[in-house]
């Protein structure tokens, strides 16, 4: 929880139908101030190219696109959202322990849909990690895992990670490393 501007305190509670869709999610070069529905199908076609790139077209201007799929071990959620007081489940432990918080309206985030992969778009160009903000980004997911693996798992050829969790008294490394087995 985090302050909220009125100095109280807002609960977030996530619901989630934890069901990683086939779904992409389509990351747009742009910012559209419209929020209801549209006929994506009929005015937004993308064509799949090689190597996971696209192209389409939208309001009159090329786009290029490169595909990125998640993890295996996230997922992405597009959220929703309701005034927790509107919702009929409640926890009652959360509400238990924090009922002394002055909280601002408490609120409810809901999966709409959940995805698996995301499309990034550019203009006249695919978007490539070394340069792409987002693509960089999620790199970070597979390396964030990595180092917050448990290393006393078997590695192929014979090694065997181990956890060092101070620097080791004799060879001062730290992290995980490689062993013989």
């Amino acid at each position: 929880m985090a302050a909220a501007e009125s100095g109280g305190y807002r609960a977030v509670f996530l619901k989630s139908n934890d069901d990683k869709a086939a779904r992409s999610l389509h990351l747009l070069p742009c910012s559209v101030d419209y929020d209801g529905s549209a006929k994506t199908n009929s005015y937004f076609v993308p064509v799949r190219k090689a190597d996971d790139t696209y192209e389409a077209n939208f309001r009159g201007r090329r786009l290029c696109g490169r595909r990125v799929v998640l993890p295996e071990t996230f997922s992405g959620h597009v959220l929703g959202s309701v005034a927790a007081s509107q919702s009929v489940e409640r926890n009652n432990a959360f509400e238990e322990q924090f009922s002394e918080l002055q909280c601002a309206e408490d609120l409810e985030l809901h999966t709409i849909e959940g995805f698996g992969e995301i499309v990034v778009w550019d203009h006249d160009r695919v978007p490539l990690a070394s340069d792409d903000e987002f693509i960089g980004s999620l790199a970070w997911l597979d390396v964030a895992t990595s180092i917050h693996a448990d290393c006393s798992t078997d590695v192929p050829g014979n090694a065997v990670r181990t956890t060092n969790a101070c620097a080791d008294a004799q060879t001062g490394a730290t992290g995980c490393s490689e062993q013989s087995a």
